[in-house]
Formats: structure tokens, C-alpha cells, sequence
């Protein structure tokens, strides 16, 4: 019976955490499985509750339009696998882009073997969904290719395709490949990106109206997202049983394994942070749809990502609406209280609030002209049970907490400090408070901590309450306690002034202290204010006010012996951090190398080609230079990898390579392209230079031999930087060549006749 009475008690704790969370909800692109396994992890470790979030995961069902859920409210967040959103009218969306996780799209074209370029799907059998028919690189690549196919709708199995009812079908490389590799299924891949196309997938979008409202919930999201992608990719198996077990217990786990390591090599995190969002990235993309007609022009000032958000918030002056204004004219006077002793976080002293929150209050004041004054008070206790009862108005610095909410309103966080524990200087560093929660651990009476920790570790931890920070830290020193918990900055200073001899900083906690505006809750409107205010508080305006506090300011009595030890420290510390930023530095210089080569063949790879196409291209339009371009394709390279392997096919990769290379100027620059594609950028070269060089080029790779008496032929597009055209008109030129080459026959030289195109 008292077994069951604990039970339900800590049930109902949790539901009335849960109350207090802020409510979140993401629509999904498909059914669960690992391409959300951030997203479930971040959920299933209890990421998004650390950081007050209770978050919705929305599984797709057939008939759901993401964009319109998110853009009409009824979904917080979507995801898409476009980085632009935009309508049939040629509109882009009120959208913003939040995150990107996989830089390189698994959405391809999986086609009958007879079928090798996107030209041969003319006139065939497509299946495809419609929204990937009208809104993916997909559509992008069929319109520039012209196709006229017949449309088939999607079954969502390989069914149709290993039954050769259709002659191709959307599929992602991450998912259906392992189908048709377990069935043995011959098959040919096209893909978009091997033809120019930007394609990216699982791109995090929110509302603009909501993105503007909702910042600091944002960061939140973002931030714990990002902690479940990093375990979920650390911890491959157990992510992929727990999807398994709780979401998907229908699915095949070596499928959804197979489907984590490609998700994986998919987010390039070699080359992008996880989530990073790319802005350049998108204007192709939005160059792309305009010429492909599927998005009017003009439009360009409409994409925007969350750091423009952001930016956007901060360069805007503080206004308020009429409602706002009516209240702050009818209000007059606002009260503010405060914690009276806990410099230099904050502080009274002789009737005026100082201390980091007393600063932060005179830059709100600065910023907005508020009739601010000081509600005095003797302590924090004294300063909570003021908003309670309505004699003062808000706190500049309290964390939110489920009882506290029921009696104050608080704005999102805009501080955040470290909570750690200090011990005498003999006891072992923390690094898990439940270790020690038989042990005396004092909190200042209170405090939020209080209630959080009692919440987490549901009451089984050993709190007492002291009245100040100095009194638990006395208490630690004389043995009544086992050790003080506080955030850093309180702790630190006194520590270092007045216990530097026996006490000591033992461990930081997970918890930290979330800092909020706290206002009475009667009063909204007063609320929704400070929620703009703090909107407009730049990191640089806080670091000021940091810098100022945090700094030691005064020296009471001079130990030279001591001020020379610390002299000889810092010399000895800033001599470690030379040698470490030297190496750094040339650990960097490395990275940014390897970065921009091509792993397998060790020429520059598309970062490296996309950065001299730029280079060449201002050298073009400002000095007239010429600047010709080449692109190889090694004919039949898949039939190749079919029949000899995948380790055959890398080794003639790596050959031709070093074969171009042995022919081109050091001037010149030869990278990979895409698969079995290679780019030669050829500086102050004519089209006709050029073609002499490339067709040596091809009768040097006819003749050679590269394994079992077989001989490999290349199919080689030529073109030019244009004048004052953008470098993607060039290009297309040049790919169209390479096409011609292909549909003439494979194995020769061609180039477009922009006077007879």
C-alpha cells in the first residue's frame, strides 16, 4: 500500500512537471525511423524537458501538407526536404530555415539498367509523389531535361519497379536501396546532384510569425535536437533499437541500421557542423526554381534563415503597441525587487540595486525610458513573497519553476550560469550528484534549485537550507555540510576572497540557472514587454556588463610572494596556449586542405572547384581573361563497378586522374566532380587550346591499359567562363556539351554553339 501511495505520488509529480513544459510540435516527412532519430532521441533522453520543452513528434500520414500545418499554426515546426518553401503560384513562403541535417540529399531516381542518363526517361514510366513531382530537385532535373513521362503514383514499395511495371521511381538512397540490394534487384541510379543540382534533405522549418515570437524557445529546440543527433549517432545501435521497440516495431532493424550509417555519410559532417544551414546554398536553389519557372523572380530578400531572425530582432527599436503604451501611461511607477545578497551576481547596497541584474535593470531603463524603481527587500525570500502578493512587479533575475508559475509570469530565459557544488579541498570531485545525495548539501532557502533538484532525484536528496552564500560555505568549512550549491559566478569570488585555502569547486552540475523576467500575474501585458526588451539585449551588451562585475576590483592588503606566483602561473599558462594556438593553427591550415580535396583521388573536390569557378569568374568579368572548362565522364563506370566491384571502379577513378594531371599546366586545376566525373579549370585558355589539350587527353586514356586487358573511355564536354553570365549559365553549357558527347555516342569531344543554341 505505501509502495503504491509513492508510485502515484511520483506520477503525479510528473504530470505536473509536464504541465509546466512548454508544448512543441513537429510535423514529420515520413514515418519514424532513423532519418528522425535526433529528433526521438532528443525526446527519448529527456534533452527537451531539461530545457522546459515538451515536444510532439508528429509521424506523416498520406493527405498532410506540412507547410501549410506550420505556416497555419496547427504544427510548430515541419520538415521538408527543400530548403525553400513555396506555392503552385510561384510564391515563397513565409517560412524560416532553422536547421539542415542532411547536406546531401537521399531522394534520387532509381531506373530499369537500361536506363543511364535522365534524357533516356523520356517517354517512360515514372513513379513518383506528387510533391516530389512539383516541389524536389527531382522535378528540377526532369524540366531541365525537358522529360515527358508518364506519371505514376507512388506505392511507397519496390513492388512495381522489380516487377518492371514502371521504368523508374523515386526512392531514397538511405531506405529503398536496401530492398532492392536484399532481392538482388538490378537497378541504376540518377541523381540530382551528380548533375549540378543543390539538393539537401531534413531542412527544420518554422512560421516567420513564429520564428519572430519564439526565439529563445527556438535555440532551446535547436539545441537539444543537436544533443539527440550527436547520441544517436554515437550510440547507432541502441537508437535504432529503441526506434524499433517504441515507434516503428513493424520495421526491419538491419534495414533501419543500414539506413543510420547512411544518414550518417549523408550530413557531411566532415565538411558542414550538424544543423548548420547554408544561406549561398539556397540562392542556387532559388536560381534554380526561377529557371526552371517554378518560382517568380524577385523573391530573393525572402529567404531567410534563423541567424537572420535573429539579426532582425536586434537591429529593430523597441516599440509597443497601443495596448502596451496604455498600460505602461496607466501603470506609472514599476517595481522592481531582487536578491539583496549575492554580489556580484546581485545585490542592495545602500538603496540601490547593483550587482550584474542591477545593471542589467539600468540598460532596460536606457533602452525604453520605463519608470523603473527599487521595491527594497531584506531577502529573497522576501522578494518572492513581494510578486505574491502583488506589492512589487517583477524580478529581473528568478528561474522558473512549477510552483512559481502558479503566482508569476515569466518571459523566456536570457541568462544562463553554471551550478556547481563546493567541497573542502580534500573531497573527490562530483561528477553525478546522485552520488552524493545521502550527503548534507546546502541551498539557499528559496532557491529554485531546491525545487528542481527535489523534482529530479524525486525528494530522495539531502538539502538544507541556509540563509545566505557565506553561511553555506562557512558550514562547508566547519564540517555541518558536505558541500554548498550555487552558480558559479556567486560561488567563485568568495571562494577565491574568503576559502581559497580550503574549499574549492568540486563539480558542475547538469542543471543550470536559467535566468527569466518574473511579473506578477496579473498584469500580461507587462510580461509581453519585458519579452520584447529582452529580445534586444545584444550578447555584446551582457558581456560588458559581465566583464565589469566578474573582474577582481580591489586588493585589501598586498602578497607579493602570492602576486608573483600567480605572474609566473599565467606566464606559464599563456606559454601553453602559444605553443597549443601555433599548433592549432597549423592543425587548421591542415583541415582546411584536407577539406577541399577529394579523399579517394586526392585532387580538389566541389568546395575546392565551386572557389576557383568564383575566382576565375571575377577575373573573367573585370579583365576580359578567358577561363575554359572541361568536364570528363568515364563512360559505363557503373557496368564497370557492377562487374569488377567497387574497388576496381576507385582504382581507374584514381588512375584517370593522375592521367589528366600529367597533362594539364600547374595553372591549371583538375577536381572531382561528381561520381565518375571530373572538372578541369583551364585559366587563360581559348575553346580551341582547350580542345586540343582534352582530345590528347582522351587518346592518352584509350591507350592505356588498367586491368584485365580492358581499356576505358571518357566522354568530355567542353566549355567557358562567359562574360558577365553567371557562372551557372556557363556551366550548363558545358554539361550540355557533355551530354551531346553521351547521346553521339560516347567517347568524344563536344562543345554547344551559343550562336546556333
Amino acid at each position: 500500500m505505501k509502495r503504491n501511495i509513492v508510485v502515484l505520488l511520483l506520477f503525479v509529480l510528473n504530470l505536473y512537471s509536464n504541465d509546466h513544459l512548454i508544448k512543441l510540435s513537429v510535423q514529420l516527412d515520413w514515418k519514424y525511423q532513423f532519418q528522425h532519430a535526433g529528433l526521438i532521441m532528443a525526446k527519448e533522453k529527456g534533452y527537451y524537458k531539461d530545457v522546459g520543452l515538451d515536444v510532439d513528434l508528429r509521424e506523416y500520414k498520406k493527405g498532410i501538407d506540412i507547410a501549410q500545418d506550420v505556416l497555419s499554426g496547427k504544427a510548430d515546426f515541419g520538415l521538408s526536404n527543400t530548403s525553400l518553401i513555396y506555392g503552385n503560384d510561384g510564391k515563397l513562403q513565409p517560412t524560416v530555415l532553422l536547421a539542415t541535417y542532411l547536406q546531401k540529399s537521399p531522394l534520387v531516381f532509381v531506373t530499369q539498367p537500361n536506363i543511364t542518363n535522365p534524357s533516356m526517361l523520356n517517354g517512360k514510366k515514372i513513379m513518383i509523389t506528387n510533391y516530389e513531382a512539383r516541389n524536389s530537385s527531382l522535378s528540377l532535373l526532369l524540366d531541365y531535361f525537358s522529360v515527358d513521362y508518364t506519371f505514376v503514383p507512388h506505392s511507397y514499395t519496390i513492388s512495381a519497379f522489380k516487377n518492371k511495371k514502371v521504368d523508374a521511381l523515386s526512392a531514397f538512397t538511405s531506405n529503398e536501396l536496401y530492398e532492392l540490394n536484399k532481392e538482388k534487384i538490378p537497378y541504376n541510379i540518377i541523381d540530382p546532384a551528380d548533375y549540378g543540382f543543390v539538393t539537401n534533405a531534413m531542412n527544420l522549418f518554422s512560421s516567420y510569425k513564429f520564428a519572430k515570437e519564439n526565439p529563445n524557445t527556438i535555440k532551446k529546440f535547436l539545441s537539444a535536437t543537436k544533443k539527440g543527433w550527436e547520441y544517436s549517432l554515437e550510440h547507432m545501435n541502441k537508437t535504432v533499437e529503441i526506434i524499433h521497440r517504441k515507434y516503428r516495431p513493424d520495421s526491419d532493424v538491419q534495414k533501419l541500421l543500414y539506413e543510420a550509417k547512411v544518414i550518417k555519410k549523408l550530413m557531411l559532417l566532415d565538411f558542414f557542423n550538424l544543423g548548420e544551414t547554408n544561406k549561398d546554398l539556397m540562392y542556387r536553389v532559388y536560381k534554380q526554381l526561377v529557371k526552371s519557372g517554378k518560382l517568380r523572380s524577385g523573391q530573393s530578400s525572402h529567404i531567410l534563415t534563423f541567424t537572420d531572425i535573429l539579426n532582425e530582432i536586434k537591429n529593430q527599436p523597441i516599440s509597443f503597441n497601443k495596448k502596451e503604451k496604455a498600460f505602461l501611461t496607466k501603470k506609472g511607477k514599476i517595481k522592481v525587487c531582487g536578491n539583496p545578497d549575492m554580489m556580484p551576481f546581485e545585490g542592495i547596497i545602500n538603496g540601490k540595486h547593483v550587482g550584474i541584474i542591477g545593471d542589467i535593470v539600468k540598460l532596460i531603463k536606457q533602452k525604453t525610458n520605463l519608470n523603473i524603481i527599487l521595491y527594497p527587500t531584506k531577502s529573497w525570500g522576501e522578494c518572492i513573497k513581494a510578486i505574491k502578493d502583488k506589492k512589487c512587479d517583477f524580478a529581473a533575475s528568478i528561474t522558473k519553476t512549477p510552483k512559481r508559475s502558479k503566482y508569476i509570469n515569466f518571459t523566456e530565459d536570457y541568462l544562463h550560469f553554471p551550478i556547481v557544488i563546493a567541497t573542502k579541498n580534500d573531497k573527490p570531485f562530483v561528477d553525478d550528484i546522485s552520488k552524493i545525495r545521502d550527503k548534507k548539501l546546502g541551498v539557499n532557502k528559496n532557491f529554485a534549485i531546491i525545487e528542481i533538484l527535489k523534482l529530479k532525484n524525486n525528494n530522495n536528496i539531502n538539502l538544507v537550507e541556509v540563509n545566505s552564500t557565506m553561511a553555506g560555505l562557512k558550514k562547508v568549512e566547519n564540517g555541518e555540510l558536505y558541500g554548498y550549491i550555487n552558480d558559479l559566478t556567486t560561488v567563485a569570488p568568495l571562494i577565491q576572497k574568503h576559502f581559497s585555502g580550503t574549499l574549492k569547486i568540486s563539480g558542475r552540475l547538469q542543471e543550470n540557472d536559467d535566468i527569466s523576467i518574473g511579473v506578477r500575474n496579473d498584469e500580461p501585458i507587462l510580461r509581453d514587454i519585458f519579452q520584447k526588451i529582452i529580445m534586444h539585449i545584444t550578447p555584446a551588451e551582457k558581456q560588458e556588463i559581465f566583464n565589469k562585475w566578474i573582474s577582481v576590483k580591489q586588493v585589501v592588503g598586498i602578497d607579493y610572494k602570492f602576486i608573483w606566483e600567480i605572474v609566473g602561473l599565467f606566464i606559464f599558462i599563456f606559454a601553453i596556449l602559444l605553443a597549443y594556438l601555433l599548433q592549432l593553427r597549423k592543425y587548421n591550415k591542415n583541415l582546411k586542405n584536407l577539406s577541399r580535396i577529394d579523399a579517394l583521388t586526392q585532387i580538389a573536390n566541389r568546395l575546392k572547384i565551386d572557389e576557383i569557378l568564383r575566382e576565375q569568374q571575377q577575373l573573367v568579368d573585370r579583365y576580359d581573361l578567358e577561363c575554359s572548362l572541361a568536364i570528363f565522364d568515364i563512360d559505363d563506370f557503373k557496368m564497370i563497378n557492377d562487374t569488377y566491384g567497387h574497388l576496381a571502379g576507385d582504382q581507374i577513378l584514381k588512375e584517370i586522374s593522375n592521367l589528366i594531371g600529367s597533362s594539364i599546366r600547374k595553372t591549371d586545376l583538375l577536381g572531382r566532380w561528381g561520381g565518375e566525373e571530373f572538372m578541369l579549370i583551364c585559366p587563360n585558355t581559348n575553346l580551341e587550346n582547350l580542345e586540343v589539350l582534352v582530345h590528347k587527353i582522351k587518346e592518352n586514356i584509350n591507350k592505356t591499359i588498367f586491368f584485365q586487358d580492358s581499356s576505358i573511355t571518357v566522354s568530355i564536354g567542353i566549355g567557358y567562363l562567359a562574360k558577365n553570365k553567371s557562372i551557372d549559365y556557363s556551366l550548363n553549357l558545358t554539361d550540355n556539351a557533355l551530354y551531346k558527347a553521351k547521346n553521339n555516342g560516347k567517347n568524344r569531344v563536344e562543345h554547344i554553339d551559343v550562336n546556333k543554341k
